[in-house]
């Protein structure tokens, strides 16, 4: 490879990749992990850094350390989606993420939303293991080495023209590492002491990390306390449900007492006026109960009528207007005029 100051230069594939000695580095998306994992280039002569390739570096293996419900497994996710994104983009199936989800927290719906794939994305890409053995990861990795061997790397050409190999990657994850355990320990027809002895201490860790999750901020003096309050709280809500129910109820039928259909027909009352501003008004309730109001516009002034309308029926004859206006309420017609 070409030597500048006696450091091995980078070579540039693209805007998502960079090779460093055949070996690829991968951003994350977040600036200052991509700062604090870099692979740095160091000047042979004065030992200073010259060079910062900030990413993660191909065959690192990085751990995330913190206390249970911190977001460790939210933010694993989402720095996965932005290195393989490149790959999903290209349609590149080769690439993988295979998941030792040993504590049941990663589905679907989950990795959607972490790294805005699609369903189909998601499944071409990404492999949820079910043998979650410590041999299961050793096969997993002796395989795809071995897989790899057999198969063509890509040949990439760098900035100075210089070519060199590089294969396409394979991710693992582990969630979470401190509880994958050798298959003789999974076995629970293992009758050895030691095995039932390790058995017995993850399942006391699990239980001790959800006593800690239950009893945080408590101390057995206020935690009756605690819980009579939700029970208080639990019972107001199954109160103010009640309440709720009872006044949909109310209101529902008062509703069915309003008017809530209208028809509406503007008319000249007699041929030598204009303007259609005489008109004829249908009010009606959900059972076609209801009246309707003509009125009739002369030069002298205007006169009003009322007739009531029974089941959509009136029991004084109506005037075509009158009519139109009922028929238009009762959903007979399509427009008002």
């Amino acid at each position: 490879m070409a030597k500048k100051s006696g450091v091995t230069e980078e070579i540039i594939i693209s805007d998502d990749k960079l090779v460093v000695e055949n070996r690829t580095i991968y951003p994350t998306g977040f600036r200052n992990i991509d700062t604090n994992i870099a692979n740095r280039v160091f000047d042979e002569v004065t030992d200073e850094v010259i060079q910062t390739n900030r990413g993660v570096l191909s065959g690192s293996m990085i751990t995330f350390i913190g206390n249970s419900h911190t977001g460790k497994s939210t933010l694993l996710f989402q720095i996965l989606g932005n290195m393989i994104r490149p790959f999903v983009r290209s349609k590149d199936t080769r690439v993988k993420v295979h998941i030792f989800d040993i504590e049941n927290g990663v589905n679907m719906n989950r990795l959607k939303f972490l790294t805005n794939f699609l369903e189909s994305e998601i499944a071409s890409h990404f492999i949820q293991e079910i043998d979650l053995a410590i041999e299961d990861l050793k096969t997993l990795v002796t395989n795809e080495i071995e897989t790899k061997k057999k198969l063509k790397p890509d040949i990439i050409t760098g900035t100075q023209g210089h070519k060199t190999e590089v294969y396409y990657p394979t991710f693992i994850v582990i969630d979470a590492i401190s509880e994958m355990i050798p298959r003789d320990s999974l076995d629970i027809t293992n009758d050895d002491s030691n095995t039932m002895y390790m058995r017995q201490i993850l399942e006391l860790d699990k239980i001790k990390k959800r006593y800690k999750i239950f009893m945080k901020g408590k101390n057995a003096k206020n935690l009756e306390d605690t819980l009579i309050k939700r029970l208080n709280q639990v019972d107001e809500l199954i109160n103010a449900n009640s309440a709720n129910e009872k006044n949909i109820k109310t209101l529902f039928q008062n509703m069915q007492r309003t008017y809530q259909k209208m028809g509406l027909v503007k008319y000249d009352a007699f041929n030598e006026m204009g303007g259609k501003l005489s008109f004829s008004l249908a009010m009606l309730d959900v059972k076609n109960n209801g009246f309707i109001i003509n009125a009739m516009h002369t030069r002298e002034g205007c006169y009003t009528y009322i007739k009531e309308i029974i089941d959509g029926i009136s029991v004084i004859v109506l005037s075509g207007e009158e009519q139109e206006a009922l028929n238009y309420a009762m959903g007979e017609n399509n427009i008002a005029k």
